[in-house]
């Protein structure tokens, strides 16, 4: 046997060796063990870090809302739909509880939020301003400093959705109890109005639509009479002539599906109308924006348990380097000896190169 084949036959015993007590949970837990104190020491840090930062920072309170919204596709829509023989495929998706989810986090709608003025009552007293005043945003322009608060206030908003009951839900933190509150209120204000906005428009459309619609029926309708009409004109005595009868049950059909159509589209456009002019809100508030007595710890809570598992962590990871360490430190260890022989080979085929390769041939030709 060759000296590299000798090697090679240590190395992999080695390693072989070396695998069975790195995959031994005693061995995981040995190493643990022997460095609790490294373990300990950097799981306290990251928690006193953690702790650090979270007294640094501003307290947050939150208030919680539940609300449905109103409206949909209307029922005149679908019945002119019904009675031209077609049906509506689909749900409109501006109903939908993932479309209010959100659109409670869209930039225009938190921009619109953040222009509010509010009145807040502070430990310096009571403070009235826009929202980048109290997140103590300052820029060259109004917008930008509006851009900047909306950008923080988006994190600050966390909803919810029950779609059985198709109930939307959002939360706001704010550094005041005061703001939170108003903040709540705002958005419930400015979701109203865009609701109460695109449910107007679909209407006003709707109604256009409707009477674009009634102008068609109507001319068809008296297209229609008039076929009768003429027909019964030159064709008095129709009804001995079985042909002629046919063709008057025909022109009469069609006289009637018309004016059914005709009133259908009169009836749907005079709710249209009535629609369109009526005002109220459009979401229904299950559970208003209450005033939130006491902070919310659940933010700095999470912070130093992220805090103490990521030291935990680090601390593992120092134990196993600074065991791996001590054990290179080891003359007569296995990984050493290997070690020290695969270092001593390499460099011997470094320098004489063609020994390799006289070493492979040998074991080729046998």
């Amino acid at each position: 046997m060759t000296r590299a084949s000798t090697l090679e036959s240590r190395y992999a015993h080695a390693l072989v060796s070396r695998a069975q007590e790195d995959t031994s949970l005693f061995g995981f837990l040995n190493v643990l063990l022997r460095h609790r104190r490294v373990i300990v020491a950097t799981a306290l840090f990251g928690t006193a870090v953690c702790v650090v930062s979270a007294m640094k920072e501003p307290r947050y309170y939150s208030t919680s809302v539940l609300f449905t919204a109103k409206g949909g596709q209307t029922n005149a829509l679908a019945g002119i739909a019904a009675q031209l023989g077609l049906s509506i495929v689909g749900d409109d998706p501006t109903q939908s509880i993932d479309f209010y989810q959100d659109l409670l986090r869209t930039s225009e709608l938190l921009r619109r939020v953040a222009r509010h003025e509010y009145r807040v009552e502070t430990r310096k007293g009571v403070v009235t301003g826009t929202l980048p005043t109290f997140y103590g945003i300052h820029a060259r322009s109004r917008d930008t400093e509006v851009d900047l608060a909306a950008a923080k206030l988006r994190p600050l908003i966390t909803t919810t959705a029950t779609r059985r009951t198709g109930i939307v839900g959002f939360t706001v933190a704010a550094p005041y109890p005061d703001l939170a509150q108003q903040v709540a209120k705002n958005l419930l204000s400015e979701l109203d109005t865009y609701n109460a906005d695109r449910h107007h428009a679909q209407l006003t459309a709707e109604r256009t639509f409707i009477e674009q619609r009634m102008d068609e029926s109507r001319a068809a309708l008296a297209a229609a009479e008039n076929d009768l009409t003429n027909f019964r004109e030159l064709n008095r005595e129709y009804q001995s002539a079985p042909r002629l009868s046919l063709e008057n049950d025909r022109l009469q059909r069609a006289v009637t599906m018309r004016q059914d159509l005709y009133t259908s589209l009169a009836k749907a456009y005079d709710r249209a109308r009535i629609e369109e002019v009526r005002e109220g809100p459009t979401l229904t508030i299950v559970q208003p924006p209450d005033l939130p007595e006491n902070p919310d710890l659940s933010y700095g809570t999470r912070n130093i348990l992220l805090g103490t598992i990521a030291g935990m962590f680090a601390g593992i990871v120092i134990a196993f380097v600074r065991e791996r360490l001590k054990e290179n430190e080891v003359e007569g260890s296995a990984t050493y000896v290997a070690y020290t022989d695969l270092k001593r080979a390499t460099v011997d085929d470094i320098r004489r190169p063609w020994k390799r390769l006289r070493e492979s041939k040998e074991r080729t030709s046998v």
